[in-house]
């Protein structure tokens, strides 16, 4: 099996995993708690992971009109998106929730074609 293939069922297997110990913890905690609890473990993973792989990646300088639409995806990506995703878990069940959160491409294609002018390929 093709190494990316192989990589891309271990995603997916990795989204439906989490997705049901995210149900489970949701049945004891809000959605907004989680979704903090998350993203302050990834923090501190990815900045062990950084301290860790310093010397091999040297210095990143971005610049403001880069830096500037990632942060603001950031923030409404793991604030609003991922608070509403915890929340539909619990509310719609794991099954629809993965389902619902499959439409996310068409999403992200008409945002790119109305916000950025981005032609369809």
């Amino acid at each position: 099996m093709p190494v990316g293939e192989l990589f891309a069922l271990i995603a997916a297997a990795s989204w439906a995993v989490g997705s049901l110990l995210f149900a489970k913890i949701g049945r004891r905690v809000a959605p907004g708690a989680m979704n903090l609890g998350k993203c302050v473990a990834a923090a501190i993973l990815l900045s062990l992971t950084r301290l860790v792989l310093t010397p091999s990646l040297g210095s990143v300088a971005w610049s403001s009109e880069a830096a500037l639409p990632l942060a603001v995806s950031a923030i409404l990506g793991l604030t609003i998106g991922d608070t509403a995703y915890f929340g539909a878990i619990v509310t719609l069940g794991v099954p629809r929730a993965i389902l619902l959160l499959s439409s996310a491409p068409v999403f992200a294609t008409l945002g790119g074609v109305l916000f950025f002018g981005e032609p369809i390929g």
